[in-house]
């Protein structure tokens, strides 16, 4: 093997071990939003009383209604079904000041032969082969502002991350709208006003621990800050095909919605992917396994044995579905 070879293989073997560690940062901590039924049209400090009870991780947090500017609305497929366009602008406010995001698809999200899998009641395994493009998941910029970062879904409203400048990061997630005739609100709020839940966001881990982790994501989602050299135009790209897969407990923290987990999942792998990019690196999802009747390994307390049991799993599992790295995202 060559140092050339070795170096990558290197690279490459660094690279899986840290992408459970972000997914963790990015599944519990920037997928912890708000979900307020009570939402007023005004900047607020919500009663963890009154509210749902995910405002509790919420210092505070004001309302913003984005206005798309590039398409001006979303158009619908032969079947009624909205489709998203391959780029788009669309305008928010957060603390009195309007941003432009400028958003382009990540068409890289999704590897070829992309597959996702779940299991019927009965326990019978379903596969779909989803197309890799035409989805709505997004990489972008604030426009005018050198260095921005955006990485968000326009799935079911705006739902991501928007870095600013290394201090000043944003979080937006769509709120209940008021009636259907309304543009549906949208609660904006600095990414530091995230308070994360005690015995959440993997128990193995310390909360100073996750928050030194999601600030490194958010600092290397920029270019070129984040203490980051810039990119060799003439380095090549590396891919890391990665497959996800959600245990039984994790399907049902989003209510039992099987479309509802694969989204929020896929929102991580957006993020993972565009903190691996400043690295020349793409991590592209080849597939995504739900285990919605029941675990297919023992899950327990234990990392150690939860862990040896699934890299067991995931053996048995490889010639059905080949990759490079696979994580079981777990509430146990």
């Amino acid at each position: 093997m060559s140092p050339g070879e070795r170096l990558t293989r290197f690279k490459l073997c660094s690279v899986y071990s840290h992408l459970s560690l972000y997914l963790i940062v990015v599944i519990c901590c920037v997928g912890s939003f708000v979900s307020d039924q009570n939402a007023a049209a005004e900047e607020q400090r919500p009663n963890p009383q009154e509210n749902n009870h995910r405002i509790e991780h919420l210092e505070s947090y004001e309302i913003t209604y984005p206005h798309w500017l590039q398409p001006a609305r979303h158009r619908r497929s032969i079947h009624g079904e909205k489709q998203h366009p391959s780029e788009a602008e669309v305008l928010i406010t957060a603390e009195g000041e309007e941003m432009t995001l400028r958003l382009h698809r990540n068409e890289q999200l999704l590897a070829p032969g992309y597959q996702e899998i779940w299991y019927s009641p009965s326990g019978s395994r379903q596969t779909s082969y989803s197309p890799s493009t035409g989805h709505c998941f997004y990489h972008g910029d604030v426009q005018g502002v050198e260095g921005s970062s955006v990485a968000l879904s326009t799935c079911s409203g705006l739902r991501g991350l928007v870095t600013v400048n290394t201090s000043v990061s944003y979080l937006i997630e769509p709120l209940p709208a008021v009636t259907m005739d309304t543009q549906p609100p949208h609660a904006v709020f600095r990414a530091e006003n995230l308070r994360l839940p005690n015995g959440t966001c993997g128990q193995h881990h310390s909360n100073q621990g996750q928050g030194e982790g999601l600030g490194d994501l958010i600092q290397g989602m920029m270019s070129p800050w984040g203490g980051r050299e810039r990119r060799d135009v003439g380095q090549s790209m590396k891919y890391v095909e990665l497959l996800l897969v959600a245990d039984h407990a994790e399907f049902q923290k989003h209510g039992g919605d099987l479309n509802r987990t694969k989204t929020k999942l896929l929102e991580a792998a957006n993020y993972v992917d565009k903190y691996y990019k400043s690295l020349s690196i793409r991590v592209a999802v080849i597939g995504l396994e739900v285990w919605s009747d029941q675990d297919r390994i023992s899950v327990s307390g234990n990392p150690y044995s939860t862990l040896g049991a699934f890299l067991a799993w995931r053996r048995k599992q490889l010639h059905t579905l080949p990759n490079d790295n696979a994580q079981l995202i777990t509430l146990v």
